[in-house]
């Protein structure tokens, strides 16, 4: 009897120290996980959110003995992943270890209860977080596999879970993604049965973003404001609206790093430049903090549409301290424009050289420092007068931009890009001063001289067209535009321009 109760102390003892410390594998926990937040782990969420990422690591490891049949530690365990593939940059882990834990948690949360609304959530919003990354470093089929598989898991769980309000946030990133496929790609998004819009993903996010207000102890309340600010950021998005829908108590950019980057990209993107310079000198950079140099990129940015050419620093730091490949070319490619600036024709010319050997080009802005160094090659450089307005223009500085553009002859222009890129400059500047009749004439002129041509100007400016006429309730005329708009097919900016206008199509119909 006694050697009989002590088997049964021992088999006791090894099945409270598997549940106390952890299962063995997914199949052990015979589809009985449950996905529970509770005080802790939302604190680790918030941990995770304000990239406190060693410190929030370090709880999740502690916190993951106490029930292991939770399996909420291991997807915030993934969220840690994904900011480190978003911020780090490298492919090797994120085509290497990232993915593979990605694929081990999977098989944990499908051992979530058929009855709980979050074992399937759970699942399509990794990913849908994957999918942003594969977007992100333009591995495009990788990215419409990620999306396919979240449509398919959340069409199950809301015909189950109708009321289920995280399934509106993932539906919202996922109509979003859709919707921002690039033209070329979009019959791939048809053809794997995927719908949805920009308009239409954004409208449901902002509805979970109100929801929030109402119920603060809505588990995804601060996520979802990230979430929004980084499609907005993915695709160009300046639309003081959709921006005004983030809730800014939520984002104290003076205690997370990762609310600064969003707010100090939303102020750029709507040409506040002075607010993002605020925000990009208070955000935390001590420690505790996981580190995010592509911020250093930015806050030269914000310097250089001031002209100020201390962002060359700023340029420097960020080389010196990142060890990913987005952004590289990006940097020296502003390092060029600040020689260039200076009249250090030399230094342009090695910076340019620089922009064709270091990094990838996955960004808008890698890109775009590629289609520049392709012309370097050919010895074509920018015109000063007219990246100077650029730049101003960027940065809110319409009425320095204006100087500039009215100090250059336009008869003396000679290359067919610059006689364009002229009247599409003095469009933008017009536009942004209000002064809608001489835009629209700069806008079709830009359209007349620069259509079919490779360079983005004619594209942008029959939507910006498009846009004016529709604030003057025109929407015949603005529907013409944006046809105009999609007809396009510029070098540059193709993806980004042709979502917007087939947004504001589909606001029209």
């Amino acid at each position: 009897m006694k050697v009989f109760l002590g088997v049964i102390a021992i088999v006791l003892g090894l099945f409270m120290q598997q549940t106390l410390y952890g299962q063995e594998s997914p199949s052990s926990l015979n589809g009985a996980g449950i996905f529970k937040f509770n005080d802790e782990l939302n604190g680790i969420f918030h941990d995770i959110l304000t990239l406190k990422l060693k410190q929030a690591t370090l709880r999740i490891n502690q916190v993951k003995g106490k029930n292991a049949f939770n399996l909420i530690p291991r997807y915030l365990e993934d969220y840690i992943e994904f900011y480190y593939a978003f911020i780090d940059g490298k492919p090797k882990d994120i085509y290497g270890k990232f993915m593979d834990h990605k694929e081990e948690r999977l098989a944990w949360f499908k051992q979530g209860g058929e009855g709980d609304p979050y074992t399937l959530f759970i699942q399509a919003d990794i990913h849908l977080r994957w999918g942003m990354i594969y977007a992100l470093f333009q591995d495009n089929i990788e990215a419409f596999k990620s999306i396919k598989k979240a449509a398919v898991l959340l069409e199950k769980n809301t015909k189950r879970f109708p009321g289920f309000i995280p399934n509106k946030r993932a539906l919202g990133m996922l109509h979003t993604m859709v919707g921002a496929i690039p033209g070329k790609y979009q019959w791939g998004a048809t053809l794997a049965g995927l719908t949805g819009n920009v308009t239409q993903g954004l409208e449901e996010l902002q509805s979970v973003i109100e929801h929030g207000k109402q119920f603060p102890n809505f588990e995804f309340n601060e996520e979802v404001q990230i979430v929004y600010g980084m499609l907005l950021m993915y695709m160009g998005n300046k639309d003081l609206n959709d921006w005004g829908a983030i809730n800014k108590s939520l984002m104290d950019f003076t205690q997370n790093p990762m609310a600064g980057y969003i707010l100090a990209n939303k102020n750029l993107k709507l040409g506040r430049n002075r607010q993002a310079i605020l925000i990009l000198n208070q955000y935390p950079k001590t420690d505790e903090f996981y580190p995010f140099p592509y911020l250093e990129v930015m806050k030269g940015n914000s310097k250089l549409f001031m002209l100020d050419l201390a962002a060359e620093e700023h340029y420097n730091d960020f080389l010196s301290r990142y060890r990913g490949v987005n952004g590289i070319k990006e940097a020296y490619h502003k390092l060029a424009w600040v020689s260039l600036i200076r009249d250090e024709a030399p230094k342009y010319r090695y910076y340019m050289s620089l922009v064709e050997k270091k990094g990838e080009f996955n960004t808008t802005e890698d890109r775009n420092a590629m289609n520049e160094m392709e012309l370097a090659k050919q010895k074509i450089v920018p015109n000063i007068t007219l990246l100077k307005a650029r730049l101003l223009y960027d940065g809110g500085n319409y009425e320095r931009a204006f100087h500039e553009l009215e100090s250059l002859d336009p008869k003396q222009l000679k290359k067919e890009q610059e006689i364009v890129e002229y009247a599409y400059r003095m469009a933008r500047v017009y536009h942004k001063m209000r002064k809608y009749t001489d835009a629209l004439k700069y806008y079709n002129e830009t359209i007349k001289k620069g259509t079919k041509k490779p360079y983005y100007f004619a594209c942008n400016a029959a939507l910006q067209a498009g846009i004016i006429w529709e604030t003057k309730k025109d929407l015949e005329k603005a529907k013409q535009y944006y046809e105009k708009c999609l007809k396009e097919k510029p070098d540059q900016y193709k993806a980004t321009l042709h979502s917007k206008a087939r947004a504001k199509m589909a606001k029209l119909k």
